[in-house]
C-alpha cells in the first residue's frame, strides 16, 4: 500500500494560548472585575450621579466591603504565598491586615460628602459598614443606570491596573501562566462558576 507523503512545508504551525484554570487565576480574576466595579462604584457615590439615598447606601456598602475582600485577597496572592487560596483558614494577622488597610482607604473618603450623608469616617461607621449584612442581603447592589462611556472608563481603568500589577509581581504573574495580554480573558472570566471545582478539576479547564 502506498502511503500519501505529507508536505510539512505546506502546513500552518497553530500555537494555541490555552493553559489549565488554577484558583490562583481564578483570584486574580476576581481582583481585575473588582477594579472595574470599584471604578462604577466610585463614579455613583462621589461624581454626583442621580442615585437614590438606598442606591447610595447600597453601593457605599457594597464598595467598603469589596475593597476589605481586595486586601484581603492582595494578601493571599502577592503578600503571603503560605495561605489557603480557598480562602477557609485565613490566619488572624492577615484578617487584620486586610482590615487596616481598608480603614485606612475608608478614611480617606471625601469627608464632607460623607458626612452630609450621614456618615462619619470613624471606626464605629467603618465597622458597621463592612459587617452590615442588612442593605445588599440579597446579593443584589442597586445602582442608577449608568452611561456606556463611563463603563468603558472603568474597563479602562481596570486594565490600567492589571497592566501595573503585571509589571509589579511578574515573577508570580509567569510562575501561573499569566500573561499580560491575558486582561480580557480575566475581566470577563465568570470565575464563581468555577469556584467550587476540585484543584485537579480545575486544572482540566482551558482558559
Amino acid at each position: 500500500m502506498n502511503e500519501k507523503k505529507i508536505d510539512w512545508s505546506k502546513k500552518e504551525l497553530i500555537v494555541t494560548n490555552e493553559r489549565g484554570l488554577s484558583r490562583w487565576v481564578l483570584r486574580l480574576a476576581y481582583l481585575v472585575q473588582m477594579q472595574d466595579r470599584l471604578f462604577l462604584s466610585n463614579v455613583v457615590l462621589f461624581t454626583g450621579q442621580n442615585a437614590t439615598k438606598h442606591q447610595w447606601q447600597s453601593v457605599l456598602t457594597y464598595m467598603i466591603q469589596t475593597e476589605y475582600q481586595i486586601n484581603l485577597m492582595e494578601c493571599v496572592l502577592f503578600k503571603r504565598h503560605d495561605l489557603d487560596l480557598m480562602l477557609i483558614d485565613i490566619d488572624f494577622n492577615s484578617l487584620q491586615w486586610a482590615k487596616e488597610q481598608t480603614f485606612a482607604w475608608f478614611k480617606e473618603l471625601p469627608r464632607q460628602l460623607m458626612y452630609d450623608h450621614g456618615y462619619v469616617l470613624d471606626s464605629k461607621t467603618f465597622n458597621y459598614l463592612l459587617g452590615d449584612e442588612e442593605i445588599n442581603k440579597t446579593n443584589i447592589v442597586y445602582v442608577p443606570k449608568l452611561n456606556s462611556e463611563i463603563r468603558a472608563k472603568a474597563r479602562d481603568y481596570a486594565k490600567s491596573w492589571f497592566e501595573e500589577k503585571y509589571n509589579k509581581e511578574k515573577a508570580q504573574m509567569k510562575k501561573h501562566e499569566v500573561h499580560k495580554d491575558d486582561f480580557k480573558n480575566l475581566l470577563d472570566m465568570w470565575y464563581t462558576e468555577y469556584e467550587w471545582y476540585t484543584d485537579d478539576d480545575l486544572h482540566y479547564l482551558t482558559w
